[in-house]
């Protein structure tokens, strides 16, 4: 293959300018803009579904997704209901005005393996990753630990892309 004259490129050459801000997507190695931050770690967020492959399907790694949201859903309702620190981060958010309906606001998703849940403020829902969380202590850290992240978003105006105010939540988590 030719060298391209210098000024003169080719089309086969050319790169995608870096975006500003931008974080490298795990799942696609693309670069996405910075608003977008940690979305590759939940690929449901995207409106992609999750596509197991056959071969780990035939070695039973894989191909479970159906049951394995059933099992976290029946888990989360079982940390709602007798999960005492579910319970008080539940009635904290309700008595300042951010009452949670479960079904809206308590998704479980299939997620990257690096995580076991979070919080997503654009659709104000905790996510529980149906992959990693797969038992009822887990379900209740994961709950516990986004509900804070959850009631500091609604109650003290959590800015996640303010270094200070993301250290603080965590700390609190």
């Amino acid at each position: 293959m030719a060298t391209p004259a210098p000024g003169k490129e080719d089309s086969s050459t050319k790169q995608t300018p870096p975006i500003p801000n931008a974080v490298i997507d795990r799942s696609s190695g693309e670069q996405q803009d910075g608003k977008q931050w940690g979305y590759d770690l939940y690929p449901e967020r995207r409106g992609e579904k999750y596509k197991p492959s056959w071969g780990r399907v035939l070695l039973g790694m894989e191909g479970t997704e159906n049951l394995d949201k059933i099992k976290c859903e029946r888990n989360v309702y079982k940390c709602v209901k007798n999960s005492p620190m579910v319970k008080l981060m539940m009635g904290a958010l309700k008595s300042s005005g951010c009452a949670i309906d479960i079904r809206r606001h308590i998704a479980c998703e299939v997620c990257d393996v690096s995580v076991s849940g979070g919080y997503d403020p654009v659709l104000n829902q905790v996510v529980v990753c149906q992959n990693i969380a797969r038992n009822e202590g887990i379900v209740q850290g994961v709950l516990t630990h986004e509900m804070i992240h959850m009631f500091d978003y609604c109650r003290n105006d959590l800015d996640f892309k303010n270094i200070d105010h993301l250290a603080c939540t965590e700390i609190r988590a």
